[in-house]
């Protein structure tokens, strides 16, 4: 089964991530930049907790935990999970794109999908998942490779 959803995007989350921000602390002004990078670099510890770090060194994980939840929430997103909570169960599902290569999103949207009844083993997620672009794998899933192509031949290749 192949149907790519999207979630609005990168660009969608860090705007609800910062308006969560000004939301906490209407004093404190980023930069659009800057609001990426804690994005992109925030972490989960061994207990699942996200931490997300400021220039000055403080923790808003918990911010930013509020802000993949609302955007889990009130995006494209929400249609996609929505639609993955009851065909997932039957098909494997393969979290990929943009807001994937963040580790918080990804345990949170697994996290979802795990209470939606969805077996552990239908989640999947590729090793750098933020490079996959779903209509490639629209393409690639949807139709078969044409005969002389270099999908083809890396499997001739491999099955050797």
């Amino acid at each position: 089964m192949c149907n790519p959803h999207g979630g609005g995007g990168i660009a969608t989350l860090l705007r609800v991530f910062a308006e969560q921000l000004s939301s906490v602390d209407a004093a404190r002004v980023m930069r659009p930049s800057q609001i990426k990078d804690i994005l992109e670099t925030s972490t989960l510890d061994e207990h699942g907790v996200i931490h997300a770090y400021t220039a000055e060194g403080h923790d808003i994980g918990d911010v930013l935990a509020v802000a993949i939840t609302q955007w889990m929430k009130d995006s494209p997103l929400t249609y996609a999970l929505e639609t993955l909570a009851t065909s997932g169960r039957r098909h494997p599902v393969t979290l990929c794109g943009g807001g994937f290569a963040i580790a918080p999103v990804r345990m949170l949207v697994r996290n979802h999908l795990r209470q939606a009844g969805i077996p552990d083993e239908h989640v999947l997620t590729p090793e750098d998942p933020g490079t996959i672009a779903l209509a490639e794998m629209h393409h690639l899933f949807s139709s078969p490779p044409p005969k002389d192509s270099l999908h083809e031949a890396r499997h001739t290749t491999d099955a050797a």
